[in-house]
């Protein structure tokens, strides 16, 4: 079984309940800034996991859609949805198979949403994205830059989860393939231990803007670590491209 069906689960959410909304507000002002939206705008979320950047983008007034694969994130953010009293539409697919062509303004993959599969599909995922966009839409992926997480690497550590857990991760990069491939396993207060694998491609700056210029984008604007300037190792790279 390919390991992003099963990897995000209930105990995924349990480990990034540190995003919280201060967070998820900054990061919407991020991009609605880059993304220069606008209230007329059709703008889809790709995946949107459990939906915090669509519901915080939906208070803010603008016409979201997330696309959202696995299960559990849709709960979540159904859950969520509810509390917050903003509510967005979630289609669930894959997202290698966007059905539409030529229907959103704006669209966004945020936080290491992208690498998934093996390189052909990947380069399908972004073909996909060009086809679903307006022409001039623009198309924002924010994820980790390869060089950034190799400066500092760490093949394991430990991290005590909010509800009291631990999360053991160990992590293997293979140089030939550019994939880093790691084991997290959980271990809740009652001492149940649940195992779980990632397989991720990881990307350094210029591999992201020559697939993005494949496809029929132009890339209009880079960023390093937030709206800082791209350097060679920050942690986190953000690229926008425009259709041509």
């Amino acid at each position: 079984m390919p390991w992003y069906k099963d990897f995000f689960d209930e105990n995924y959410n349990k480990t990034y309940l540190h995003l919280n909304w201060e967070r998820t507000a900054r990061e919407a002002d991020f991009i609605e800034k880059v993304l220069e939206l606008e209230k007329d705008d059709l703008i889809l979320d790709i995946p949107c996991g459990f939906g915090r950047h669509s519901i915080e983008l939906t208070k803010r007034g603008y016409h979201v859609i997330g696309m959202e694969y696995n299960y559990p994130q849709i709960d979540m953010a159904m859950r969520i949805m509810v509390e917050k009293k903003a509510t967005f539409d979630i289609i669930q697919a894959d997202m290698r198979d966007i059905s539409h062509e030529n229907r959103y303004d704006k669209m966004f993959n945020y936080f290491t949403s992208f690498g998934y599969f093996n390189s052909e599909e990947n380069e399908k995922t972004m073909a996909g994205f060009h086809r679903a966009l307006k022409p001039g839409g623009l198309l924002l992926i924010e994820m980790v830059n390869r060089d950034g997480v190799l400066k500092s690497f760490q093949p394991c550590n430990i991290n005590r989860l909010p509800d009291g857990g631990l999360l053991l991760e160990e992590r293997k990069f293979d140089p030939l393939t550019s994939r880093m491939n790691a084991v997290h396993t959980f271990i809740s207060t009652e001492g149940q231990i649940v195992e779980r694998q990632l397989d991720h491609r990881m990307y350094c700056p210029h591999e992201l803007v020559g697939m993005f210029e494949r496809h029929g984008f132009e890339v209009v604007k880079t960023f390093g670590d937030g709206e800082n300037n791209l350097k060679k190792f920050s942690r986190r790279i953000a690229i926008v491209g425009k259709k041509k």
